[in-house]
């Protein structure tokens, strides 16, 4: 929840411990957490890592019955989040092991992506290797979401507040790499011609 209205420009996880009851969302960030701070002797996103880089492993997606269920380690560990795994579950008649691999990758990188600004300076190991131009693709919204943060960061030079200036290329430099593994993911077959259309 932003409370830049409120004259804190701080950013704070607004999902209450209750809903991790509710079978539909595991909150993996601790409810009321403060998750941007004051860095003012950092240039990286992470402050309690003090500017080590993290090996962040994410994990094969597991589809179990009626939900997607994903997980990651985090090294060294970190105290942002609540806990490493979630799940995404689907209404009947849904049914996510029909799923191609892509498609669930698509799903756990959307989902996991800006948690790695900050995390920052770190390196995302992934099990699979994506497209031709994909992770130039991750990494430059990594950089647009990086920018946008250290434009907002609680705790920036009064000048800073009160002038434009632009954040410093040691504040938005790439400090997240993405390292492939394993085979590449096959890519999606069109669905057959069936004479219809769709509109949103």
């Amino acid at each position: 929840m932003d409370r830049a209205a409120m004259g804190d420009r701080s950013l704070v996880a607004a999902v209450s411990a209750p809903f991790a009851h509710r079978g539909y969302f595991i909150p993996m960030v601790s409810h009321g957490q403060c998750i941007l701070v004051d860095t003012a002797s950092c240039s990286g996103g992470d402050q309690e890592g003090g500017g080590v880089m993290r090996e962040i492993w994410i994990d094969a997606p597991r589809v179990v019955e009626d939900r997607i269920e994903f997980s990651l380690r985090v090294e060294p560990q970190t105290t942002l989040y609540h806990r490493t795994t979630f799940f995404l579950r689907f209404p009947h008649p849904i049914e996510p092991a029909s799923f191609p691999d892509r498609l669930v990758w698509l799903m756990a990188l959307l989902c996991l992506h800006p948690h790695w600004t900050l995390l920052r300076p770190c390196r995302v190991h992934l099990p699979v290797r994506l497209g031709e131009g994909e992770k130039e693709l991750w990494l430059r919204l990594l950089d647009a979401t990086v920018a946008t943060l250290e434009g907002n960061r609680r705790g920036r030079r009064a000048a800073e507040r009160t002038v434009d200036i632009e954040p410093t290329v040691e504040s938005v430099g790439r400090t997240i790499e993405i390292v492939e593994h394993g085979a590449p993911l096959a890519d999606v077959l069109p669905l057959p011609e069936r004479g219809l259309c769709a509109a949103a």
